[in-house]
């Protein structure tokens, strides 16, 4: 026989893991778009292509240097 206190538990237990694996798989979507951003080098041509972008703003991308 199963009490009500385990079933709470248990459904409890089976809310939180769904919670928790949609809150990771939705981080891992950002994080996978991070890492296929473009990676631009910082020289004398970045205030040109950010200026050059609509709204002057870059979604993401990757400085380096």
């Amino acid at each position: 026989p199963v009490t009500p206190g385990e079933l709470l538990c248990l459904g409890s237990s089976l809310a939180f893991s769904g919670l928790f694996y949609y809150l990771y798989r939705k981080k891992a979507r950002v994080v996978a778009s991070i890492q296929d951003a473009p990676k631009l080098q910082v020289d004398d041509d970045l205030p040109a292509l950010v200026s050059a972008a609509d709204g002057r703003c870059l979604p993401y991308i990757a400085l380096e240097g």
